[in-house]
């Protein structure tokens, strides 16, 4: 399916040829809620993105030093640690 789909979208056909036009009134966008996902999530999501974006790795580090410290990696400790390096990132440091 993947060959054949660029040359269905150059077309604007899907990836079968077979031309689909559905009006605008059936297609409706799902939102966050629809597909179980709660804003505190997607915050927490984002802020993991930008502190992975600033310092590579920075999750498995992190539970790799809990771990090799005898401690728990808590999900509290991670989160601590994925905002300093967010912060980090935001800051240009």
């Amino acid at each position: 399916m993947a060959p054949s789909w660029p040359s269905g979208c150059r077309r604007r056909r899907g990836p079968g040829g077979r031309n689909f036009n559905v009006p605008n009134k059936n297609v409706e966008t799902p939102t966050a809620a629809d597909i179980g996902l709660t804003r505190k999530a997607i915050h927490d999501a984002r802020l993991v993105r930008d502190a992975e974006k600033a310092d590579p790795g920075i999750v498995k580090r992190t539970l790799s030093e809990k771990l090799e410290a005898h401690e728990e990696p808590t999900k509290a400790a991670l989160r601590e640690a994925v905002i300093d390096a967010a912060k980090r990132g935001l800051r240009g440091a």
